[in-house]
This record gives C-alpha cells, sequence and structure tokens, in this order.
C-alpha cells in the first residue's frame, strides 16, 4: 500500500522539498540584496549594482555554495547541506569543519 513505512517517507520528501523550495522563492530578493550589499561594502560595483554585475558575482558563489553543500551531503553533514544549499557561507563552514575533522577508517 502507499500509505505504507515507504510511501509515506517519500510523500514528507515531497513535502520538505517542496516547502524549501517555497522558502528559498520568497527570501531570495532579500538573499540577492544581502549579497550586494556586502559586494558594495567590500568596493566591489559603484553606487548600485545592475543586474549583469551583479549576476558576475552572485552565480558563481552560489555556484560554489551549492558545490560546498553537496560535500557536505556527501559526508552525511544534513543539516549544513540543506541550509548551505541556500546560503554558501553555511557550506563553506561545513566543508571547513570536515577538512578539520580526522578521517576515520575501519
Amino acid at each position: 500500500m502507499y500509505w505504507s513505512e515507504k510511501g509515506r517517507q517519500s510523500i514528507d520528501a515531497v513535502i520538505v522539498a517542496a516547502s524549501l523550495l517555497g522558502l528559498s522563492l520568497l527570501g531570495l530578493q532579500f538573499w540577492i540584496d544581502a549579497y550586494e550589499a556586502f559586494l558594495l561594502l567590500l568596493g566591489l560595483g559603484g553606487e548600485r549594482f545592475t543586474g549583469g554585475e551583479s549576476a558576475a558575482y552572485l552565480v558563481p558563489w552560489q555556484a560554489v555554495g551549492v558545490a560546498l553543500a553537496t560535500v557536505c551531503l556527501l559526508n552525511r553533514r544534513w543539516l549544513t547541506g540543506i541550509v548551505g544549499m541556500f546560503i554558501p557561507l553555511v557550506a563553506v563552514i561545513g566543508v571547513v569543519i570536515l577538512a578539520r575533522e580526522p578521517s576515520v577508517t575501519k
């Protein structure tokens, strides 16, 4: 039956994925503004960013964040991996923590 344990897990996964997507879409403009403010604080750009300038800095930064979040997820660091998909700084911190941990071999 679909309401067995595996069926219930798949429904839970869809609900979590839809919720994360919804949250990311709602908060997307906030993170774009926060990144642009940080870049302007560093002295990059003029008084304001145009769409092209902003994308030139933010798209590679987000791509690096997704790659590092994937590393966290592959190492079973679920929270830092999921949050790192949306906030790249969390993924960077997660990978740095992973690098400092001694590797466990059996």
